[in-house]
């Protein structure tokens, strides 16, 4: 991953480093009081030849985007229409990807496990309480991921379970893109792996002893996937995981 990280930020800079030799100033060197409240702007060999290779290869400029500038905003290097608004497309996956590491970190695992009340008669293989599953909205979790995890529970001697099925936190898998749709395939995907229950499958808080676990790989590796690739489904499932649009 460090290699791609560094790839990246070199191609950045074989771009945009190659500026006239007016553009190289120290911003320490500027009083503060001198600085003008508005970014110094710079036309820059680069971004001229960018804009070139742009319209020569058939692209209306009108209908492109570019803003490149210093960290602390007092410069800015490249500008095209950067005050029109765009549909930013793949592009808003940096946004969700911020947001999950914001709120979560990049060493964040998700877990996906199974917890039961009561107890377990291993001569019928029946568990006389409810069984949950707890999900923290695993982005990357597939039905691989979650029959694994169901034969995990089917090891612990419980074919039946005289209770009820119980989800708490987002739950999603494979192309099941909400809780709701997901659970119903969970549903399904229980009694095809030999998991019968006598009551509902329905929402519920936490509670019990836990039988069976799922980890993720880490937030970071997840994203960097995620954007290196642009998978949408991966997105939109990280999105609800963090809380949807208004995290």
């Amino acid at each position: 991953m460090k290699k791609y990280l560094i790839s990246t930020t070199c191609l950045i800079l074989v771009i945009f480093w190659p500026i006239q030799a007016q553009e190289i100033a120290h911003d320490a060197e500027i009083p503060k009081e001198n600085r003008a409240s508005t970014p110094e702007r710079f036309s820059t060999i680069s971004e001229i030849n960018y804009l070139n290779g742009l319209a020569l290869r058939g692209f209306n400029l009108d209908s492109q985007g570019l803003l490149v500038e210093s960290l602390d905003g007092h410069t800015v290097y490249a500008d095209l229409n950067s005050a029109t608004g765009f549909n930013p497309a793949s592009v808003i996956k940096v946004a969700t990807s911020f947001a999950a590491l914001f709120k979560l970190g990049p060493e964040y695992h998700f877990e996906t496990a199974f917890y039961m009340t009561g107890e377990v008669n291993k001569k019928t293989r029946t568990l006389n309480g409810d069984l949950i599953l707890l999900s923290t909205g695993d982005p990357v979790l597939n039905a691989t991921d979650m029959s694994r995890l169901i034969r995990q529970v089917t090891l612990q001697g419980i074919g039946r379970v005289n209770g009820d099925v119980i989800v708490t936190g987002p739950f999603t898998y494979n192309a099941f893109l909400s809780t709701e749709v997901a659970t119903k395939r969970l549903e399904a995907l229980l009694k095809k792996l030999g998991v019968r229950f006598t009551g509902s499958i329905q929402k519920g808080p936490l509670k019990g002893t836990k039988i069976a676990s799922h980890l993720s790989s880490s937030l970071r590796d997840i994203v960097f996937v995620q954007n290196a690739h642009s998978i949408n489904q991966t997105a939109e499932r990280l999105g609800e995981a963090v809380g949807g649009p208004r995290a």
